[in-house]
């Protein structure tokens, strides 16, 4: 019985330094803006939320047709309004991509 509280408490220690270190580094705040017409992968997946995945999804979109403006990345599949809002600041369709 005491095994078992024991595991369970040091899952919990886990669970929870996993959640503050991951908030620290969302805390992290960019600077500049991402031409999503230009930027390859490495430089999309510095958004917040975006992934190697994703980002592939998006340069694919934008082989087909180009982003005439920001909110168009909400038709790029598994890019929802929750995402959009936590990238929409970053996010131009002309100029250079200077996000760092």
């Amino acid at each position: 019985m005491n095994y078992h509280r024991t595991t369970s408490r040091m899952i919990l220690a886990a669970l929870v330094a996993a959640l503050l270190c991951n908030t620290a580094l969302a805390a992290v705040s960019l600077t500049g803006q991402i031409n999503i017409n230009t930027a390859n992968t490495e430089e999309l997946v510095l958004l917040p939320n975006i992934g190697p995945k994703k980002a592939q999804q998006i340069v694919d979109y934008r082989k087909v047709k180009p982003f005439e403006n920001p909110e168009e990345i909400l038709n790029v599949k598994g890019i929802g309004q929750a995402t959009y809002s936590k990238i929409q600041k970053y996010l131009v369709v002309k100029g250079a991509t200077t996000l760092r």
